[in-house]
């Protein structure tokens, strides 16, 4: 799925304010990853580039899923609210036989109660989104720039420049990765040297 489409969705989301063109993405995501699996099974080499890709399908899997995870609560949460101003407004009417002009100043202060807690459930869904949203970001980021080296390394090695260095390092699939592409450099720069 490009990124324009995942930012569109993502947009349109917090727009609406409606979950469910988060959950209608995920089977975008579906699709993307099938696609990807076709792919994965080409070759060794192609499957070994698409480990990252995977992996931040994965993130965003889990990040929709916490943000309709927490989106669920907020609305719970206004449930329970709504549910005890309701229990409070009658409670109030059978203890105090309120009258009708009572009554309606208790409704309009409970609406505006209401609407800061709209406003307030607003704001927090709008941060868990944007929270997540930068999330997902970061992983991929962050997964996405080794993988880019190692990507351009292998193209200079395919076009016989051994010259090149790979400033990547670590214990992860990219590490070995990245190890793998220097200790082929290295080899077929031997080779070429005799």
């Amino acid at each position: 799925m490009p990124a324009v489409h995942r930012t569109l969705a993502a947009e349109s989301a917090r727009a609406a304010r409606d979950p469910a063109l988060l959950v209608a993405a995920v089977p975008q995501l579906d699709e993307a990853e099938a696609k990807l699996r076709d792919l994965k099974a080409g070759s060794d080499e192609d499957a070994k580039r698409l480990v990252a890709v995977f992996s931040a399908l994965s993130d965003y899997r889990q990040a929709i899923a916490m943000l309709l995870a927490d989106w669920e609560a907020l609305r719970a949460t206004g449930r329970q609210i709504l549910e005890a101003e309701r229990a409070a407004l009658t409670a109030g009417t059978d203890l105090g036989g309120s009258t009708l002009t009572e009554s309606a100043g208790d409704a309009a202060t409970l609406a505006g109660y209401l609407d800061r807690a709209r406003l307030g459930t607003i704001l927090a869904t709008c941060g868990v989104a944007l929270v997540g949203l930068v999330f997902a970001g970061l992983a991929a980021f962050v997964l996405g720039g080794p993988v880019r080296r190692c990507a351009l390394f292998a193209r200079d090695l395919s076009v016989g420049r051994l010259t090149g260095d790979l400033a990547t390092a670590g214990r992860d699939e990219v590490g070995l990765l990245a190890e793998s592409l220097r200790e082929m450099a290295r080899r077929l720069g031997k080779r070429l040297a005799r």
